[in-house]
């Protein structure tokens, strides 16, 4: 197909996720607590929101 330039057909737009705009300040820390590790692996966050 490839040296006849034959091409399989894509349907249906493509998906089109969120567009980050990188100048857009980001969301402000609520929490503003240090969470200082004492050694590599030793903290974990989780977040269920």
């Amino acid at each position: 197909m490839r040296r006849l330039g034959l091409k399989g057909v894509r349907r249906g737009k493509p998906v089109k996720t969120t567009v980050s705009n990188p100048e857009a300040a980001g969301p402000e820390d609520r929490v503003n607590r240090p969470f200082p590790a004492e050694r590599p692996n030793a903290l974990w966050v989780s977040d269920f929101t």
